[in-house]
């Protein structure tokens, strides 16, 4: 959904507020930072009345809210709607890929995977939603074939069939590590997220931790690489060719 607003000379830029309850104020609506006129929002539930304020900001600061309006998104709501940003805020926090996504084992690591590993560079580096939406799951889990602990976290990006989805691995078999990690989530279920939102931080219990970062369409994962914007693409390949020059970023 597209919202526009009349533009105010002298500004650098714009904040909006959203929510799905009325009356939507500075204090309890969404906030998207940084915007510019016009802004596409992505990861809405179609049908959902949603009331939206703006603010100018500029080298004064943030102006008062703007008059509130309200709108109901009714598009198709498929996964060709999503625009994702990078997984991680900062592509200096990432060391390597270890595997990046293959739907066979025709690919350098020899087996399918369906996500993209992406290994810091230390410890408690962010994670941030690549897609505005609403937190599903988060999940302290042991995985059962390497028994080691980690944290799902799964954003609902629209209304039909298409998600996000995180595993936090610290990459250690000890729970206590696993609830340190689950302890350095940011977000709860049923929580909105905007695009950008910093969702968690990765807890290194040693060198193999990762973020493990998939999009599903229909429970099924996909390669991400067509839904990701064009400077995240670069910066996700940018990431991957430091180690492994020849690497695709899916197979």
């Amino acid at each position: 959904m597209t919202i526009t607003w009349t533009a105010f000379s002298g500004a650098t830029s714009y904040n909006i507020y959203f929510s799905t309850t009325t009356v939507v104020t500075l204090a309890n609506g969404t906030k998207i930072t940084g915007t510019t006129n016009p802004y596409t929002q992505t990861g809405l539930t179609n049908g959902t009345t949603y009331y939206y304020v703006v603010t100018t900001v500029n080298g004064t600061g943030e102006s008062t809210a703007s008059t509130q309006v309200n709108a109901i998104p009714s598009g198709s709501g498929g996964v060709d709607d999503i625009s994702m940003l990078t997984p991680y805020v900062n592509s200096s926090d990432i060391a390597t890929i270890h595997e990046a996504f293959s739907s066979t084992s025709s690919c350098p690591w020899g087996f399918q995977h369906n996500g993209i590993d992406f290994a810091p560079t230390g410890n408690y580096k962010p994670f941030q939603a690549v897609a505005s939406g609403t937190v599903d799951t988060v999940s302290l889990w042991q995985n059962d074939k390497s028994s080691n602990w980690q944290v799902n976290v799964t954003i609902k990006v629209n209304s039909t069939y298409s998600s996000v989805a995180y595993a936090f691995e610290s990459f250690s078999a000890n729970q206590a590590d696993g609830n340190t990690q689950l302890a350095n989530i940011l977000v709860s279920v049923g929580q909105i997220v905007a695009q950008g939102d910093v969702i968690g931080n990765l807890f290194t219990a040693n060198s193999s931790a990762h973020v493990h970062f998939g999009l599903l369409q229909n429970s099924i994962a996909i390669c991400p690489e067509t839904y990701f914007t064009v400077s995240a693409k670069d910066s996700v390949l940018g990431v991957i060719h430091k180690d492994n020059p020849t690497w695709n970023m899916c197979y």
